[in-house]
Formats: C-alpha cells, structure tokens, sequence
C-alpha cells in the first residue's frame, strides 16, 4: 500500500501502454480453478501451523505476478512482491513462526554451507530459483535478508508499517490473514525479459543471473549500468511493458495447505482462480505498489462485464463501472469481483462428535471488504459502501448476520449470540472469520485463531429437553438479518445488497470465500499420528433482483 516515487511514471506507462484485444473477455469465478487473479482464503501461523503455499503457470509463456499477503483484521497488506514465473514453471513458499516476533516467508531452504536441505522441509524447495523483486529465498548485492537458524536459510518478515489504522500495529494480527496474486503481464517469448526470467540448462534463470537483471531493471539509475548492466530498464525508462511484455492471459492455478506437524494434520485447499480479469493493459507495476489490486480489473469500454451461472445453468451478465472504487451512490469496477464472489447463504457441514473428539472450524473470508470499509481507502468520515455496512474501527467493521445450524434429522437450532458473546453480536467483524462449534479454549483447536468465534450447538427450552446437535449442517445467512427466522424472509430495507450494476442487477449477500476443517482423533491411539483431517469448500446460493428490466430475479 505504500506510495513509489515512481508513481509519475506508473500513470505514463498504464495509460500509455495498451493492448487492445478483438474482444473483451467477462471476469468470471474459474470452475476449472485456472485463471489471472488468485485468492487464497486463508494463511496461518499460529499454534504450531505453518501454511504452504504455490502458484503453477500452465502456459509457454513467462508472467509477471503481483504476490500480496494481507493480514485478517482489516485487509491491510503486511508483505508484497513481483514474481517472475517461466514457462511452465511453480514457485512455492511457507509461512511460518520462528520466533521472530513476527510471521515470516520461507521459499528456500539450503544446508549450513549451501548442500541441498538435509531432509527436515521436503515441501519448501532446496533449489527454488524462480524470481522475486525483492528477493525472497536469498540474499542479493541490493537485498541483505536475515538468515534462518542453524544457516539452513534465509527468511522475510512480515511488516507492521500499514498497520496504521484502529486496529493498532500490533504484530499478533499478521499471523493470519490470506493471500492474493494478480498477473500483471504475460511475457512475450524470445524477448529480454523472457531471457531473464527463463530457467536455462543450468536450472536457473539466465545462466544465474537473471533474477538479478530483474532486481537491477527496478533500481533507478543509469540505464545499462550496474552488475548485469540492467540499471534502470524500467525505473528509469517509465516504460513498465518494456523488454516484451504484453497483456494478462491467464493460465495459472494455486494452493495453500495448513500444516501442523505436532498435531499430525494437513489441511489442503485451491486457491479460487478469477479469469477475466484484465487481457487489454500491461498492470506492469514497481514491487510495493498498490496496483494492480481486485478493484483494477480492465477492459477496452472501461466498463467491466462479469459472469455467473443460475441454479438452472443459464448464463447472466451484469456491467460496472468504469470507475475505478464508486462511491455511495455509483458502482465500480470492484463490484465486479464482487459480485462473482457474492453469495446470500453460505452452507457447509460440521461435526463436533464426541466419540470422535471432532473439531470443526469454518473459515469466512470477504477478500474485497477492505474496499467497501477501509477510510484509507474510502475516504476518512466516509459511510461504508454496499453491500458492507459499518466502516473499520477498533472493533473491526462488523456485519450483522444469521445463523441457522442444523442437526442430519431435519431439526434446527436459530443461534441467536456467539458463545460467549461478543463484541457486535452475531456479527462477523474481521475480513478473516473463524467460527468454531462448541469449543471453549482461547484459541481455536484446530488453526490457534485467538479470535475465532464459537457457537453452540446446545438449545436449552422450558418445558421441553434439551436439544444437543453433534453433528450436522449450517445455514450462514449473509442477504438478511433481524428476523431470527431462517424460513421467513428478512424486513424489507435491513438486507446486506449491492450497489446496483448499470445494468439494474442488485445482488443479495456478501462476496465469501473459504472453507469448513474438520479434525477427527483416533482416541485408542491418542498420539498426534492418529490425527484425521478433512477440508471442505464452501457451498451457497445467490440471489440477484432488477426492478428495472426484469433481466434476473429470484435465486440465481
């Protein structure tokens, strides 16, 4: 989030440099989970666990991503980067606590006197040489990064510096949160970028010094000075998409894995892939720059179209934009994201077993929130944009929701509070939500969420027993909330809704992503190798009305 001294040349470049396709193509959620744009919808390093992450590209083309870890309270961005994928390549990296008060990135391990890893991190590569900006797996003339214990390393620690909102720069907020990355650029084969970025016979870019040239081509100074004479080639030029880079065209696929080594569990997930983000514009930016974020996606109008599929697997369109954020009042592009992501319920399973001594976590992420709720972003003394409805305080920004969990035979129980109850209610207040069931820790038992917030699943009724569900389903119900009645619609004018789409769409709920855990033990062993893991994507519906035309209504 932080401004570069290169922002002059950036508003040249963007506006400048422009590929315009024959025909634009619709942003649209990837069903088969290959895209521009990437969400993974959750990191965590507390309690033990240490998230792995990846990024495949699938093409014969080489790309420039823009990588951002973003901490769960407010969506605030605690570390970015540029990554230069090859062709067909993968990079991978870790996030973990090793006690340096703060989360840090791993994407390299190496033996005390640079042999391969010794064995101890199989799923962190001992010879990971795909580029970053700055370099993240080793240090560099320009780049010094602290070494890991025991000289096995090198790491990266996550920043405070933008955590300068109500929520305090308190370091405990980075240590869970989510991912994203942005292609910014596809590079065109054969050209000096693609040499610098291309993994040779060597197995490293550019003979081993590629990654390098990339650092140098982003330092401003005399062009063609420095150690690989790339000094410059973008700083000082403004000319961002020089060296062959063209347009965004998609092509990569990710995920993310929660691991716990002492617990014996790993919980694995994809990452939700967004194609159609941008094919007419090199988003070609300086590491640290806010741009290209979810609220720039691009098109040939400026307005940006965005798909989705009915129940009844007919296609529907809906236009935004061409501003950039909107205000109170007109939409913009994030709403396109937005409504690819919005869902008015949100349904999965839980168990919480006792034979079993089940866990079960949900894991609710809004990944475009902070551009609804954050005054840095908004504007300070500015309302919360729709569909979000309260701006971040110190308590975050909290929406008001409902839930309805369900036992396998058909009975209900309406949760009227968290247990115990919390600050906002039955609200959902962080960009980063963990909900347990029926636990009573500190911290959650399965991903150590100091924050997590836990329902129980137990009814206690005059007159009648007590309800004690075990197992079942839950109804998150993100449209409506006020009517504590989950077959009853809610009052009119209390719904969480869009802004409408310059089409007149207006779509019910909040844009979610993420995912149901489960933890199962097998309590005759009662060792951590007798540990049972499952993950579960989430599961909803949608819901979109336009009293204009008539072009939806009714559940999509």
């Amino acid at each position: 989030m932080r401004k570069n001294p290169l922002a002059g040349a950036l508003a040249a470049a963007v506006v400048g440099v422009v590929g315009v396709s024959n025909m634009a193509t619709a942003l649209n959620l990837s069903h088969e989970g290959v895209g521009q744009v990437l969400i993974y919808p959750f990191y965590s390093a507390n309690g033990g666990n240490d998230t792995l992450i990846s990024v495949v590209n699938t093409t014969a083309n080489s790309k420039a991503v823009k990588v951002r870890f973003i901490e769960g309270y407010n969506s605030r961005e605690v570390l970015d980067f540029n990554l230069y994928l090859s062709e067909y390549d993968v990079w991978a990296a870790a996030i973990t606590d090793i006690g340096a008060g703060v989360p840090v990135l791993i994407s390299r391990i190496t033996g005390p006197t640079g042999d391969p890893d010794p064995g101890n991190s199989p799923l962190i590569d001992d010879i990971e040489d795909t580029c970053t900006v700055p370099p993240t797996g080793q240090s560099s003339p320009f780049t010094d990064l602290p070494p890991l214990p025991g000289g096995i390393g090198f790491y990266v620690p996550f920043r405070t510096l933008f955590l300068n909102d109500a929520g305090g720069q308190v370091p405990a907020r980075m240590f869970e949160g989510y991912v994203e990355m942005i292609e910014m650029a596809t590079i065109e084969e054969g050209g000096v970028v693609d040499g610098w970025v291309t993994h040779d016979f060597s197995g490293e870019p550019n003979g081993g010094v590629g990654c390098l040239q990339l650092e140098e081509a982003w330092r401003v100074g005399t062009p063609g000075s420095g150690i690989t004479g790339a000094t410059g080639f973008w700083a000082s030029s403004g000319d961002f998409a020089r060296g062959g880079l063209t347009p965004p065209s998609g092509g990569l696929f990710g995920g993310g894995a929660i691991v716990n080594v002492s617990d014996g569990t790993y919980y694995s997930y994809n990452a939700e892939a967004i194609d159609g983000f941008n094919s007419v514009v090199v988003d070609h930016t300086p590491p640290g720059f806010e741009q290209p974020s979810l609220a720039t996606s691009r098109s040939v109008t400026g307005t940006i179209t965005s798909n989705v599929f009915t129940q009844q697997g007919q296609l529907h369109s809906s236009n935004w934009g061409p501003d950039n954020l909107g205000d109170a009042t007109t939409n913009g592009r994030i709403d396109a994201i937005s409504h690819v992501l919005a869902l008015d319920h949100v349904y999965n399973e839980w168990t919480t077993e006792n034979a079993l001594n089940a866990s079960s976590e949900w894991v609710v992420t809004f990944p475009t929130k902070r551009f609804y709720v954050d005054n840095a972003i908004i504007g300070g003394g500015q309302a919360a944009r729709r569909p979000f409805t309260r701006t971040f305080g110190s308590s975050g920004a909290c929406e008001p929701v409902n839930l309805t969990v369900f036992d396998r035979e058909e009975n209900f129980l309406q949760i009227l509070d968290f247990s115990p109850s919390a600050v906002g209610g039955l609200a959902l207040c962080r960009e980063v939500n963990v909900i347990t069931f029926n636990q009573t820790g500190d911290v959650s038992d399965i991903f150590a969420s100091p924050t997590a917030r836990n329902i129980r699943t137990v009814e206690q009724t005059i007159g009648n027993p007590t309800k004690v569900f075990e197992r079942g389903w839950m109804d998150l119900d993100l449209a409506g909330f006020g009517n504590g009645n989950p077959f009853l619609p809610p009052p009119v004018g209390v719904e969480h809704t869009s802004r409408v789409s310059n089409d007149g769409d207006v779509f019910y709920g909040l844009p979610v992503v993420g995912f149901w855990a489960v933890r199962i033990e097998n309590q005759a062993q009662g060792e951590s190798g007798n540990n049972y893991g499952g993950l579960y994507r989430h599961r909803g519906s949608r819901r979109c009305e336009n009293d204009t035309v008539g072009t939806c209504g009714g559940t999509l």
